[in-house]
């Protein structure tokens, strides 16, 4: 797979590839402790100004993915089978424990699905006629990946 091409997603044995259309958004958030600088301004300090404001950098980084593709046929699955392999695999798989794989840019990513929304697109003119370029996806997807490891 090149860099930058379509996601794979996976768990036990089912995966889904999703082709993506608009790009895949990567958000990393810190949580930061922000602590206003202590002991209050009087007549007397006023004229020292504002004091630096003090930061504790906890280290909790989140890495999470935004992702927009979508689904059609494969050579051997129906889109509605897909689809429902991916619902599958955000309900677990039929598998206990153990997070999903995405493959982005290259790079195997665990962790878990937070929020998946399918839409059915209307395409039987497109679908129709044997063609199968992007415009002819049976369902557009979106979802919320979040790197991670279960506890």
């Amino acid at each position: 797979m090149a860099t930058n091409d379509d996601i794979v997603i996976s768990k036990g044995d089912l995966s889904v590839t999703l082709f993506t259309v608009d790009g895949t958004a990567e958000n990393i958030k810190n949580v930061l402790k922000v602590i206003a600088s202590s002991g209050g301004t009087s007549n007397s300090n006023q004229e020292d100004g504002a004091k630096e404001t003090k930061i504790v950098d906890l280290l909790r980084i989140t890495e999470s993915y935004h992702i927009e593709g979508y689904i059609h046929d494969s050579a051997t699955k129906t889109a509605k089978q897909i689809k429902d392999d991916l619902k599958s695999i955000v309900n677990g798989a039929g598998i206990n424990g153990g997070e999903i794989s995405i493959v982005y840019e290259d790079t195997t990513i665990t962790g878990y699905i937070e929020d998946l929304t399918i839409k059915k697109v209307i395409n039987d003119d497109v679908a129709g006629s044997g063609y199968t370029g992007k415009d002819s996806a049976d369902y557009r997807v979106t979802l919320e990946f979040i790197k991670g490891v279960r506890i």
